[in-house]
């Protein structure tokens, strides 16, 4: 006669399984509940990203008189934010868009700029992209994005 045992489960094995912490020699109580926040990623002094970020996002040239926005070199997820804002700002006048600076066209800024063109669109406002650079003709290329999505 065969002796059925009932499935375990993952909370099953964990309370038989000796933690990481355990098999190193450090006991559960001493090694403490490492959550996300408790985990330490660096020092201080190695997170110095905030001076990037002011520098990134204040590359932005918008001239707000003349309805023209000229994009910094690298447009990704740190540009984002202020792409969308400045962007948004100039909603329901003529926007022209100048990309010859772009050494980097990310994934998101890219998504932003597609929505402000259809936006555009919508609102039966001009909205142009204008001297796009190698580089952003390059990304939109390797995203899979016609050249030509900004001409209409």
């Amino acid at each position: 006669m065969t002796k059925k045992t009932p499935p375990t489960t993952a909370a099953d094995e964990s309370e038989h399984e000796p933690s990481v912490a355990s098999a190193e020699g450090v006991s559960d109580e001493a090694a403490g509940d490492q959550t996300g926040s408790d985990i330490d990623t660096g020092s201080e002094s190695d997170n110095d990203s905030g001076a990037d970020i002011e520098t990134d996002i204040g590359s932005f040239d918008s001239g707000d008189d003349d309805g023209r926005l000229t994009l910094p070199e690298t447009m990704d997820f740190i540009a984002c934010e202020d792409l969308a804002a400045r962007i948004g700002a100039a909603r329901h006048t003529e926007l022209e868009v100048d990309a010859g600076q772009v050494g980097f066209l990310g994934t998101l800024c890219l998504q932003v700029l597609l929505a402000a063109h259809a936006q555009w669109k919508r609102d039966d406002a001009v909205f142009s992209l204008t001297n796009p650079s190698t580089a952003f003709r390059d990304g939109l290329r390797e995203l899979g994005i016609p050249e030509t999505v900004f001409d209409s």
